[in-house]
């Protein structure tokens, strides 16, 4: 009985027992899903506010290139890019060959950083795909770093480019054949393979290698035989298409005006090409233009830029800009080639191209150019072949506007001086002995421009006085040109245009400088320094701005004592006239026989810049047979400033640091 009595409780409480057991795992699993499900919530929550806080920003430790860019927004990570591109441009990239390899950079070879693309990338790390993925990034950041590869670019038309340029002695361009014109229709040219290093496999290789970062990689390749972008036989297929498209004449029209292209014109304009990877015929883009142009004759009108000019009262006028029309519009080869494909029977009309002028009306007018702030005129013989050369540069130079802040250089500006550019052979001085060559007496134009600059308070940047005094110019003050070097560099420092305004007469040159007042100078002290028998003359300067400011500099002039001698009496090569050594310097009395205007300006000096150009000039008086008695004289009176008091210019003057030295810039206009 007892027995039965255990049995049947066992079998009463089991299923009791077990119905607790698997309520209390319940509970467990329960409470478990509620915590990782409130982990997770946290988690997400904490990616969340994560990501807003990091919006626009990279995320923490996410490197590019061994940088980590952590927390940068778009202008930081901007600033990194360039610095990133400079630096893959300006690695070595080395190329090992057969026979010998060479080494170039990576903008030889067109390596560029795909700068949006990497952008989009390390903006999106942890804020793009689902939860689980924003949370495993999130979780990754606190842990580990995130590498991003670099996305590269590589131009293959560059590539191509370089290979032949350094690989000359080993590389045979291939050659493809040819359609030759002939009078009844076309033939062929065959064309033949080349040899070298194949471009494809750089291309192919390059963006690999440098994923490590810019370290200078190094492309190991074979040469191989360079295949003929087509051959004669894909050619042959094209004749009778080239035949048929140049059979007939073709009409073109543009607005009222047509002409007809013939056939002997169009089959010298026919060309193959490549054209989505096929070799088919068009129309070569520079011969076509130039044919339509030639056969329409002149049509439309070129662009005209805005101009200042100095009218007769000394007034200052705009001559406002004119928007050019011009033959023809980018699409006429196109529209010609489609003309040509579809038999085209009825004229082809063909647009204008309109241009604008560089210098447009409203630019040239916000430049405050209205008053004369500095002229100064030199007199010289009439008739000599110098003063052709000293009217032509006036006439070269007249209506150019400095911009602020901006050099003029008359070198740059004119160029060189040669008969091809209208300058006839005269007396010049180079190294300190009379001779002749092109552009002989456009020293003049440059001792004119300095003095005018001088007054205007100008900033002389560069220049380079006579070796010898002349005696038609102020005494110290004065300037010469050769090509390249010596030069004449103006700086603009004031806030408005300056415009140069060349005139001249059959026995004078004036140059007139026009803005508005800001700044005047005029003549201070000047004092002469002995070196043996060569002297160095100093001109103060003394700047006053319109803000009651004053600032002194001065300028400078070298003068050896004759024509042939150097600074210790010894005779130089090549002298017309050979003093004894004994010899000053020469007797003429300085005057300013200039007639300067008295319109202020400041200069600032600049020693020559090498020793080849000391002494050289484009500017001088026909040797003298001997060499004068007295050595000359600072003149005794200079020009004054204008009597009146200049007005308050607006905007306020920048501070001025009172030294002439700036960065030379091409020929400045200051209007692009």
């Amino acid at each position: 009985m007892t027995s039965s009595i255990i049995d049947r409780r066992t079998n009463i409480e089991s299923p009791v027992r077990a119905r607790a057991l698997t309520r209390d795992t319940s509970r467990v699993w329960t409470v478990a899903s509620i915590a990782a499900g409130s982990v997770l919530i946290l988690l997400s929550f904490a990616a969340l506010i994560d990501a807003r806080a990091h919006r626009g920003r990279i995320q923490r430790n996410v490197a590019v290139a061994g940088a980590n860019l952590g927390g940068m927004n778009r202008v930081e990570l901007a600033t990194f890019l360039d610095t990133l591109d400079g630096r893959y441009r300006t690695m070595a990239v080395g190329i090992a060959a057969p026979e010998g390899g060479f080494s170039v950079t990576g903008a030889d070879l067109g390596v560029t950083v795909q700068r949006q693309k990497l952008t989009n990338h390390l903006l999106a790390v942890g804020h793009d795909g689902g939860a689980t993925k924003r949370i495993g990034s999130y979780l990754g950041s606190f842990f580990g770093t995130t590498r991003i590869e670099v996305p590269i670019s590589v131009d293959a038309t560059r590539i191509d480019a370089t290979l032949a340029a350094n690989d000359t002695d080993r590389r045979v361009e291939p050659v493809d054949p040819e359609l030759i014109v002939q009078d009844d229709g076309f033939a062929i040219r065959p064309g033949r393979p080349g040899s070298g290093i194949s471009g494809d496999v750089i291309v192919a290789s390059l963006p690999l290698l440098v994923q490590q970062g810019p370290v200078g990689p190094v492309i190991a390749v074979d040469r191989v035989a360079l295949p003929q972008r087509y051959s004669s036989d894909d050619l042959r297929v094209l004749v009778a298409e080239a035949e048929r498209l140049t059979s007939n004449a073709l009409e073109i029209r543009v607005g009222e005006k047509s002409a007809l292209l013939q056939p002997k014109q169009l089959r010298k304009l026919v060309q193959p090409s490549i054209v989505e990877g096929r070799v088919r015929l068009t129309l070569d883009e520079e011969k076509a233009l130039k044919a339509v142009v030639k056969a329409l004759g002149k049509i439309g009108e070129s662009p005209r830029d805005a101009r200042l000019q100095v009218n007769n009262d000394g007034t200052v006028t705009a001559v406002p800009a004119q928007v050019g029309q011009v033959c023809c519009d980018a699409d006429s080869v196109d529209v010609l080639n489609a003309a040509l494909a579809s038999g085209a029977a009825t004229p082809v009309e063909l647009r204008l191209k309109t241009i604008q002028p560089k210098v447009t009306t409203e630019r040239i007018t916000t430049l405050g150019v209205k008053e004369l702030i500095g002229t100064f005129t030199t007199k010289h013989k009439p008739g000599e072949v110098r003063v052709k050369n000293i009217h032509h540069i006036a006439d070269l130079t007249k209506g150019v506007v400095i911009g602020p802040g901006e050099t003029f250089s008359v070198n740059a500006f004119v160029g060189q001086r040669t008969e091809a550019n209208g300058f006839y052979k005269a007396h010049v001085i180079e190294d300190g002995v009379y001779t002749e060559n092109f552009g002989g007496g456009i020293s003049q134009y440059a001792t004119t421009m300095f003095n005018a600059a001088f007054f205007a308070g100008l900033d002389l940047v560069e220049y380079q006085s006579h070796s010898l005094y002349i005696s038609r110019y102020p005494y110290g003050r004065e300037a010469t040109l050769s090509f390249p070097a010596p030069d004449l560099k103006i700086r603009n420092n004031t806030p408005y245009g300056v415009l140069l305004w060349p005139t001249y007469t059959d026995r004078s040159l004036t140059i007139s400088l026009y803005s508005t007042k800001y700044v005047t100078g005029e003549v201070g002290e000047q004092t002469i320094e002995k070196r043996n028998l060569c002297k160095r003359v100093y001109t103060t300067r003394i700047r006053t701005y319109v803000d009651g400011r004053t600032k002194t500099d001065r300028v400078s002039a070298n003068y050896r004592p004759a024509e042939g001698v150097d600074c210790k009496g010894n005779p130089t090569a090549g002298a017309t006239t050979l003093p004894p050594k004994t010899t000053t310097a020469r007797s003429t009395k300085p005057a300013d026989s200039s007639g300067s205007s008295g319109d202020n300006s400041t200069s600032d000096t600049k020693k020559p810049t090498s020793r080849a150009a000391v002494g050289a000039g484009d500017d001088a008086d026909p040797p003298v047979t001997k060499p004068p008695k007295t050595e000359p004289k600072p003149p005794k009176t200079e020009p004054k400033p204008p009597k009146t008091e200049p007005k308050p210019a607006d905007p306020t003057p920048p501070p001025d640091d009172g030294g002439g030295v700036a960065p030379a810039k091409p020929p400045v206009t200051g209007l692009g």
